[in-house]
């Protein structure tokens, strides 16, 4: 069961936690810097408030459910743009700013990127994410090579398979569709298909905070859906191989 901190903590039961530190740094940095902060303080700045609003999330989840084992995301839409002509800070050095802040997270919980968007996924790699969440788009396909060595290094993709923008969806059957063909393009252009499904989660593309509480939960129920047929599909296979 995921959902965000902020929601408040509801239920013992719950095995799994996923949070979202914010403010975000690059984001947060360019905004100091924008309203006239100096960029070496402003950026500054913005990673010393990410890391103490994740250790904040940590501790509050931690003390409801003691021992629950967390995955973390940090939100960096600003690495959307990163390599547009004018971006206000060079690769590297958002790079380093957003690699500092997964660090901060990761002695105490699973940490994951998410750039609500798709990017440059190299640069999006390059943080050091545990987990990158990737929203399901067939130009992904291109960057195979690079998702490749991330998943042999035992790194996790969450899928954004369910849009959170535009019409809603009221079945999993057009992102299931989706989510097929870009992971047999993927397969094709060298990516393990068992590893595939097995380091993948499936979750929305972007956040659902101005949704009612009744699509949010058709579309999670979605996400379910689409995530049971992976773990069927990644069953019936070992099964076949007599694993």
């Amino acid at each position: 069961f995921f959902f965000q901190a902020e929601d408040g903590i509801r239920d013992k039961l719950v095995t799994g936690v996923q949070t979202c530190a914010l403010p975000i740094s690059i984001t947060l940095g360019t905004a100091l810097v924008r309203a006239g902060v100096p960029a070496s303080e402003a950026y500054e700045s913005a990673v010393r408030s990410v890391r103490a609003r994740a250790q904040h999330l940590l501790e509050a989840v931690n003390q409801r459910l003691e021992g629950c084992h967390q995955l973390v995301f940090i939100e960096e839409p600003g690495m959307a743009s990163l390599m547009d002509i004018g971006y206000p800070l060079a690769p590297d050095i958002a790079i380093d700013l957003v690699s500092g802040s997964l660090a901060a997270i990761e002695p105490y919980a699973v940490a994951g990127l998410h750039v609500c968007g798709l990017g440059d996924v190299a640069s999006q790699l390059a943080t050091g994410p545990a987990v990158l969440s990737l929203p399901v788009h067939e130009s992904l396909g291109a960057s195979a090579g690079y998702l490749a060595k991330f998943m042999e290094r035992g790194g996790l993709i969450a899928w954004g398979a369910v849009s959170t923008t535009g019409p809603i969806t009221t079945s999993a059957e057009r992102p299931w569709r989706a989510l097929c063909g870009l992971w047999c393009d993927l397969v094709r252009r060298g990516i393990d298909p068992v590893m595939l499904r097995q380091q993948s989660l499936i979750t929305p593309d972007c956040g659902l905070a101005s949704h009612t509480p009744s699509v949010a939960t058709r579309v999670f129920r979605i996400a379910a859906e689409i995530g049971e047929r992976v773990r069927d599909q990644s069953m019936a296979h070992q099964w076949v191989l007599g694993a």
